[in-house]
This record gives structure tokens, sequence and C-alpha cells, in this order.
């Protein structure tokens, strides 16, 4: 009798760990979905159990493997983020790395082995310092600064993991960094690496030499960021990071070299390592290219081991490595789209091309349709995570990828012999030729109202598809028409989630704070349908939060608060173009001035607040003023939210600890705010054992529920 799923027990142990970082990431955030994961386990366990006669064995393992990634990720969230520092005065000491150097820097460096010479303290990882320079004045790589500044930690991990901030181990920033000195120190050899391609790919390929530079490092820093825009709407952006699609082509050409020598798999494996390896260290070991490597080296081990290649036992290891090395890459977007690539090729490309090999095909044709059942795979197999993650789609890159990937081996084999010195660079010269083509079917696809359809959906509808690709690549054995059915119920439930995401809910009252570099706003709705939203709109993300938080609910008509309108207020178009905007209110002259033309435009009427008025409605606003507007009060059934602009001669209120958003009980005195037993939240936190900052979790969402405020991280 056959087992009911062909067991592959690296890939339950690699879902057992995964299922406990995310387990960990939610109790810290203060969600308590784990629960609900740990009992789906529990039942799904006991009926593998029940039905086969290793299922206890399989549990009980994976059971353990949910503790161990638990613990894994516990202990990777205090190690990372070390000494918590909020508000501290440092004599910070750094060296410059080379990290966004090559290409826009933008004014922003990142230091890395720190010194406060103040305490004498050391920092981990790397910190952030925006600092403007002019002209020669630019820092250099390897050179070591001396600023006074103000030091807050930047919490990679919270509700919405900052995947930058955790694959190049940024844990903290400066504030108002003023340089003491510079003196010049030596050069890494990557560093030096890296430098060397950027310079030459941008002598030989001045056009899209940035291209080329992100193909051979996986820095994608160097490129413009409409040309980025261009290949994601097209979906061909992975092929500017590098991942297995690269290194792929790497091993191909070494092995071309190695062919004739016809070694043995594990000294052909030893020697196709240490380049391999070398790669990885130019790229920084992104987890990407890491994965990539470690499943090189199991594809060769298991093709000694067991005479053939295994990709999904392959594919699960280099999981279980990457996952013991970094527990929180899995919340990292290139990481899921890399994984679930390899396993929609694994569970769809492989069984479907099974299907063709008895029959006769011409060369070419069983070409093309290798080529575009590999490009259909891929692209199913990364649907909900794209939807999940952008809310779009690419519905074209299917197609796109046909003259994509013979294009970029091409270009990429050329450009690997292109930095090798002398007569060779010339070789750039017709990659650039060539990638102006790539740049221009890109540009033009994603130019098309269809390149991309928009589509949201929960995330459970990412672990639906894979046990979808499971079935539907042979590992559970099904009797044909069982299989029908389990694969029916399944699509069924996908779609179910997907019109869940998208259906808006009833609005209640509630209150979300989003904040930016720039900027904090805050949304609010009532249970009779309005909301409002308050900011300045001077940064498109916190703006862009806010928006998408207000789209989840039926609001029957959304009113603008403008705190002020700074050269040119660009967020304002997505919030017109995106939600019932009914009228438009200022609450400083200069915004009244500079967006009255704007909002003419839109056909949305403005008016102008006088200091210290309310505006009634289910959601009141106030404007505060102490010589100028100095906080914004937003009221919506027992929720009272301030958020001090900063802007008044002194402060309007007396504030906890410095605090700039806090929320109290309705009906109490707006001035004396630390009289009146409010409960305070901050950007950063240091009143409560647990820092329930929004720097630390992230943007927050307040309810009333039972006659209590209550604080939810979303």
């Amino acid at each position: 009798m056959k087992r009911l799923i062909n067991v592959r027990i690296p890939l339950f142990c690699a879902l057992g760990l995964i299922l406990g970082i995310i387990a960990c990431k939610e109790l810290l955030c203060g969600d308590f979905y784990f629960g609900l994961i740990l009992c789906i386990l529990l039942v799904a366990g006991m009926v593998i159990g029940l039905i086969i006669k290793r299922g206890r064995k399989v549990f009980a393992l994976v059971l353990w493997l949910v503790l161990i990634g638990f613990i894994l990720a516990q202990l990777s969230y205090n190690l990372m983020e070390g000494d918590e520092v909020i508000g501290r005065e440092v004599q910070l000491q750094g060296r410059v790395c080379d990290l966004n150097q090559n290409g826009f820097n933008g004014n922003t460096y990142y230091l890395e082995n720190c010194v406060d010479l103040i305490s004498g303290d050391s920092f981990r990882g790397k910190v952030k310092l925006r600092y403007f320079v002019y002209g020669d004045e630019q820092f250099e790589v390897g050179e070591v600064l001396t600023v006074r500044a103000t030091m807050y930690s930047t919490y990679p991990v919270k509700t919405s993991v900052e995947s930058f901030y955790l694959r190049n181990r940024i844990y903290y920033e400066l504030v108002d960094a003023e340089l003491e000195s510079r003196t010049e120190s030596k050069v890494k050899f990557d560093e030096k690496a890296r430098r060397y391609v950027y310079e030459i790919a941008m002598e030989y390929a001045p056009q899209n030499g940035g291209i080329i530079y992100a193909l051979l490092t996986g820095d994608r820093n160097a490129i413009p960021d409409e040309v980025k825009d261009d290949f994601t709407r097209a979906g061909a952006i992975h092929v500017l990071a590098v991942s297995g699609l690269h290194v792929g082509f790497v091993v191909s050409i070494i092995c071309f070299a190695l062919r004739r020598l016809k070694l043995k798999p594990l000294l052909e494996c030893g020697i196709v390592l240490l380049p391999l390896i070398a790669y990885a260290y130019i790229c920084g070991f992104s987890p990407s290219v890491t994965r990539a490597v470690v499943m090189t080296v199991c594809l060769y081990l298991s093709r000694v081991a067991l005479g053939r290649y295994d990709l999904l036992t392959s594919l699960s290891i280099s999981a279980i490595i990457l996952v013991f090395l970094t527990p929180y890459s899995i919340f990292d977007v290139g990481f899921q789209l890399s994984f679930l690539s390899v396993f929609g090729i694994v569970t769809l490309h492989a069984p479907i091309m099974r299907l063709f090999a008895k029959r006769k095909l011409n060369k070419f044709v069983r070409y093309l349709l290798n080529a575009f059942l590999l490009s259909l795979s891929c692209s199913l197999a990364t649907l909900f995570t794209m939807a999940v993650n952008f809310g779009q789609v690419p519905i074209l890159g299917v197609f796109v990828n046909l003259i994509v990937i013979p294009l970029i081996s091409v270009v990429f084999v050329l450009s690997v012999f292109g930095i090798v010195p002398w007569v060779f660079h010339y070789l750039l010269v017709p990659v650039d030729k060539i990638l102006v083509a790539f740049v221009f079917v890109n540009e033009q696809v994603s130019s098309l109202s269809f390149a991309t359809v928009s589509i949201t959906a929960l995330a459970v509808s990412v672990a639906l598809a894979a046990v979808l690709m499971f079935i539907v690549g042979g590992f559970v054995n099904f009797n044909k028409i069982i299989k029908r059915i389990a694969c029916a119920g399944l699509v069924v439930l996908l779609i179910a989630t997907v019109m869940l995401a998208m259906i808006p809910r009833h609005a209640t009252n509630r209150v979300y704070v989003t904040y930016g570099y720039y900027d904090t706003v805050i949304a609010a709705t009532s249970e009779e349908g309005e909301a409002v939203i308050v900011g300045s709109f001077s940064d498109y993300t916190a703006t862009l939060n806010a928006v998408q938080f207000l789209n989840k609910y039926r609001i029957n008509h959304c009113t603008l608060f403008v705190t002020d309108y700074p050269s040119g207020g660009y967020s304002i178009d997505v919030i017109v173009k995106n939600l019932p905007i009914n009228k438009a209110y200022t609450l400083t002259p200069n915004a009244d001035r500079l967006m009255a033309e704007t909002f003419d435009d839109y056909g949305i009427a403005t008016v102008y607040v006088s200091p210290n008025t309310t505006v009634e409605g289910a959601v009141s606003v106030r404007s505060i003023y102490n010589g100028a507007l100095a906080a914004v009060n937003v009221n919506v059934g027992v929720i009272d939210i301030s958020y001090v602009t900063g802007n008044g001669e002194i402060p309007a209120f007396q504030l906890y600890g410095g605090a700039d958003l806090y929320a109290l009980a309705t009906n109490v005195d707006v001035t004396p705010y630390s009289e009146a037993g409010a409960t305070t939240f901050s950007r950063y936190q240091t009143r409560f054992a647990y820092n329930y900052g929004a720097n630390k979790y992230g943007n927050f969402t307040i309810i009333e529920k039972d006659g209590k405020i209550i604080l939810s991280f979303s």
C-alpha cells in the first residue's frame, strides 16, 4: 500500500521552523495568531498520525522544530536588538562601508565598527547616517568619521519587517549629526571588487552600466527608479536581484569548462564550490545567493548519495540553513519569491513536462514549451505572495520572461568576461546595446494599462497555494477522483480568501497612526462610515499606509485635514485618487495658500480652520494653537488622539517623557494631559517594560472595546 504522502523530512523540518518563527514574531508584535497556528498544526499532525504509519514520528519532529524555531527567533531578536538606544547623545566614530555608495547614494551613508567615544560602548551591525555634503566633500568608502548626533534604534523586526535593514544589519540611525573629523582608512577586498565592477560597467556601458552592476553583484542602487518600476510592472525585476538564476549561470560556465575532465560529482562539487563562495562573498552573502549556493551543494550531494538530483530536498535543506542563520529572513519578500519560484518548478513545471516527455516534438518547439512552462510555473507559484506584499500581479511577466531570460543569459555571460582586464572590457559595449533593447521592451510592456492587475490576498492564501502545488506535483498519493476534489476545494478556498481580502469591512470607531521619515499621518473611521485623514502628507510612505488602511473599510466620505503643505505636497494625489474626499480643511495659513490651486483642479472645496477651532462630526478634529499650530486633536467615540506638530512657540501641553502621540478618555481637559492619567504612545516610548513605541513595532491602530482603549499593531 502506498503512503498517503511522499514524505520529505527536510521539507517538514523547514515548515516546523518557519511556523515557530512566525509564532514568535506575532507574539512580539502583540498579535496572538501563533496560538491558532499551533492549534492548526496540532490538528493536522494528529490527522496525519492516524493515517500514516510514520505520521506520529513526523508530527513529533515538526512540533519540536516549531519550538526550536520559536527559540531561534527570540534569540535572534534579542541579539539583533542589542542595547536599545532611544534619543541618546553620542560622539560616534565609525567606518563608511560601501552599502548604497555605488550609484545614487542620496547623501545617506552607513557606518560600521561604530564606537561611542563618550561612553566607550561599541555597537553591532551598521548605523544609518543622513548627512548632506557637497561636491568633492562627499564621504568615501573606508573613511572613518567622528560625528556628534542623537542616536536611535531602527527596530528592523516589527509588524512589517524592514527587509533592507534586516538584510544589511542596520540596527541604529543618527539624527541631527554634526561632523567632527574624517580620516582615511583601508578599503576591504569585497568593496574594492564591487567598486571595480561598478566603474568598469559605467565606463564601457554608460547607458546601462547600472544594470550590469546589478546583474553581477545584486546591488540595484545604480539603476534609476523609473527603470526599476518598469521592470517591476513588466514582471522582470527578478533578473536584477542576484539569485538562483545568476548562480545557475556561474555554475554553467564552470561546468562547461570542467566537462571534458569528466570528474566525479564530489570532486566537481568541490571545484565548483570555491568560485561560488567567492561570488557569494562579492554579493554580500544575500539570502537569495546563499540559498542558491547551498542548493547547488545539496544537489551535488544528492547526486552522489542517491544517484539523482532531488530538487525539493535540496530546497528544504537550504531553507533550514538560512533560517538558522537569519530566522527573520522568511519575512523578506525576496526570500519568499526565491523559494516559491523553485517550489513552483518542482511541483508544477516538472510534472507538466513529464506529460510531454513521451510526445515527439521538434527540439525548438520543446525548448519554447519548456521556457514557457518554466516561466508560468514560477509566476503561478509567486502569484499570491505578490498579491499579499504588493497588491499587484504582473500578468504579462510570463511572456516577457520568454524574451528576458535568453537575453539575460547572454548578457550575464558576456558581462562576466567583460570585467576581465584589458581587451575583454570591450565585450560590455555590445552588452550595453542589448540592454537598450531590453529596457525598451520592459518600458513598453509596463506602459500598457493591463500590464498588471490589482489583486489583494490574505497571507493564508500563500499557504493554501503551496498545499495545492504540493498535491498537483504528485507528492500526495490520492486517486484521481479524490485528487480532483482536493484541488477543486483548495481552488475554491483560494478564491474565497482573495474575495475576502478585497471586500471592504464595516467601519468602526478606530484610529490608525502611521509614521514616515518626514511626517506622521492619522486616519480615523467612525461607525457611521465617516473618515478623516490628518497630516502634512510630505511623506509618501506614511500617506500610502493611511490610504491603504481606509480602503479596507466601507467609507461613505472622507475629510482631509492638512497641517502644512511643504514643497508641492506630492502625496495628495494618492489620497484623492483612492478615497472619496468630500472636503479639505487647512489648519495653517501656509497650507491654505498653497492648497487652493491644487484642490481646485480636483473639484474639492477647501476651508481654512481658525486657530483653536473644532470641526464637529462623527470624527471631530480640533486645531490647537500656541503662537502657531502646536497640535491636532482627533476624536471618535471615546478615543481621543493628539498629534504634536511641534510648530508652536512652546508645547501646547505638558507631555509624558517627550511623547508625541497619546490616547485618553473623552471629556478630559485638553491642556493638562500629564495630569489626566493618559496612556501615551510615541515613536520612542520608554515608560513601559516592553517598548510599545511605533518605531519598535510599526504603525498601530487604537480601538475601543468594552470601555477600554486597546492598542494593536497592524
